[in-house]
């Protein structure tokens, strides 16, 4: 399937991209950085402008074999974030 651009030629429709996130017991564990931005709707530079200033924490890990680390956000620190920001913005 295609999808066509008034302005272009038809580029082919991307794939829908798999799911990074790990549910355990009906609660989620751990999210990818695309699905950590979305939950906070930011971009992922924003989020890794946030991990690098230590605002929001993130598991680094390389597999076993990888080549570069992995970097993926639990829920409820992305939960303790937003609370955090609700409560400076009372102040």
């Amino acid at each position: 399937m295609t999808t066509s651009d008034p302005c272009g030629p038809a580029q082919p429709e991307k794939p829908a991209r798999r799911s990074r996130v790990r549910v355990v017991d009906g609660s989620t564990l751990l999210v990818d950085s695309p699905t950590a931005a979305s939950m906070l709707g930011i971009s992922e530079r924003v989020l890794w402008t946030l991990t690098d200033a230590g605002e929001i924490p993130c598991v680094r890990w390389t597999m076993p074999g990888g080549k570069r680390a992995m970097k993926r956000y639990r829920v409820e620190d992305l939960n303790r974030f937003v609370e955090a920001r609700i409560e400076e913005a009372r102040r």
